[in-house]
Parts: structure tokens; sequence; C-alpha cells
């Protein structure tokens, strides 16, 4: 999928390195896609399949992430970083404004960037994500933010020793298998995204990745909800342990005319458990809050 795209670096304000993709005709509007933590442009696959001829779609790996390289300051994690790498590639792409989707931790970069810049924000869509340090929400009790520095010190030192095991595991469908029948995904799992986001997190930097992760986990954005002025759609899935639906509730009656999707029986990895639900409810809010911004009523190919 990846080969599909317009593949470009672009240094950001620090010198740092970003791997940027894109895809459609730079005359379309843009769609800005911020990844979650937990993957990266593969998990958008269903997306950018389906939204591809009517817009240019943009996304990047995060600083020390997949193909984007590692800042010369070790601790250059923050979310202004990860803000200022977005300036950097909206700036190479030319885009002064867009609709923005996260995933995830894309949620929370989103709402961060927001009270940076709200006028680039066209619209706003936020997919199974927090607005305010995750960790105290995680599976609805706040006793998990406690355990942060054990998660990181996991990320660094026994993730590594599974970069071997673990993918085998994945290839053969027995670990998609185990956790579709506990409950942590839903049976429409698309298995192919799945075991592609596994391969390529495996691979992955985690002593950055536990960096990113503690910065994250430390966010909060929560006085930016009633200031948001674009349109904004919420997604959830009411069996997602790690942003619960609750949040999205929370966020959509404080973010002024926000409208909320709950996914029956999604988890965390909705967009690739319900693609069609999630590109269906995106090109309805699209037709019926931003036509002035796409330019005509847009209607994709299931």
């Amino acid at each position: 999928m990846k080969d599909a795209f317009d593949n470009s670096f672009v240094q950001s304000h620090d010198g740092t390195w970003l791997a940027v993709y894109s895809i459609g005709d730079k005359k379309k509007p843009p769609i800005v896609l911020s990844n979650g933590l937990g993957g990266n442009i593969i998990a958008w696959r269903h997306l950018i399949e389906y939204f591809k001829p009517g817009f240019r779609i943009i996304s990047w790996d995060y600083r020390g992430l997949y193909r984007s390289g590692k800042p010369r300051d070790p601790d250059a994690f923050t979310m202004q970083d990860h803000c200022k790498d977005l300036d950097a590639v909206l700036k190479s792409e030319g885009i002064d404004q867009a609709l923005f989707i996260g995933w995830s931790m894309g949620v929370q970069l989103n709402f961060e960037y927001y009270r940076l810049h709200p006028e680039r924000f066209a619209g706003l869509i936020q997919i199974n994500g927090a607005y305010a340090r995750p960790m105290d929400t995680v599976m609805g009790t706040h006793m998990l933010s406690r355990l942060t520095p054990f998660v990181v010190g996991f990320f660094r030192q026994t993730l590594p020793r599974l970069q071997f095991v673990v993918p085998s595991v994945t290839k053969n469908g027995r670990l998609v298998h185990a956790m579709k029948l506990t409950g942590f995904l839903a049976g429409s799992l698309d298995e192919q995204i799945f075991q592609d986001l596994a391969s390529d997190f495996l691979m992955l930097d985690f002593d950055i990745y536990g960096k990113i992760f503690k910065h994250l986990a430390d966010h909060d954005a929560s006085d930016v909800l009633e200031k948001i002025t674009c349109p904004v759609l919420l997604m959830s899935g009411d069996k997602d342990l790690f942003t619960p639906t609750v949040l999205a509730r929370e966020m959509a009656e404080r973010i002024p005319n926000a409208e909320l999707l709950v996914i029956k029986g999604g988890s965390h990895y909705a967009p690739v458990e319900f693609p069609e639900l999630v590109n269906l409810r995106i090109e309805k809010f699209i037709n019926e809050r931003l036509s002035e911004f796409a330019g005509a009523q847009f209607t994709g190919k299931i």
C-alpha cells in the first residue's frame, strides 16, 4: 500500500526528517490523517481507498517511528514537537486548511494542534481517542495511571525480546483468533491489516516508543474542547477498553454542535473492524456539514 503514495521526506523545525505520504490530486480538498501510536498509514487503508477519488490525502510517520528519523535531542518527543512536525508536513504540501481525522493518539494531537491553529481546521473527525491523560481512563478506571512508568518499562525492555516471536504467532492467525474470542477485537476485523500493522509495529525502537507514550500519558487538552468551532464528528467503539465510550460522550457534550457515532461491537480498532460504517458516516458528515470545503457532494464506492 505504501508504494501507492507519493512518498517524501520533510525536515521539521529541529532538523528531524519526517516520512510523508500523500495520494490524490493536489487540486482536491485535503484530508490529513493523524495516526495512532500503535499504527501507521496501514491502519487507514480502507478509508484511503474510499475517499481518494474525491480528496488529497496526507499522513506522516511520527518522529522516531517507522520511516521517520530520530531527533538529535533524545527527549524531543513532546506533543508540541509533534505539532511542529505537523506544521512542517502541511507547509511541504502547501495546505492552509484541511479536514483532520485522528485515531487514538492522533485524537489528542489534533486537539493540541487545534489549540495552536484553529483556522486550519475545516472540520475534525476523532476516532477512538481521549482528550486528556489517557491512562487515567483505560478500562474505565483511574488506577492504571499509576502504572505508566511500568508500562514504559515494558515497552523498553520486554517488547524488543518479542520481536522474533510474535510475528510468527500473528501470521498464523492464532493471536488474532484468540483476541476475537475474548472480545478484545471484533469478529469483523480485517486480519490482513492487523497482521501488517503488527509486523511493522514490532520493528520499532521501543525506547523511543516509550518516551512518546509517556508524553502522551501526561498530555491534557481538556481546556480546548469548548473552544472548538469547526464541525466535529466523534466515533467510539462500545467495546473499546483503551478509550472507553464514556470519553466520547463527554467530548460530545463539551464540544459545541459535535456529532457522535457509537459503533456497536467496535474495539479500539473500529476503523479496521467496521470500515464501511466508518466511511459512510464520514461521507454523510462531509456532505452535510463540509459541502463548501468538499466543493461538491461526495459519493464513494464500497
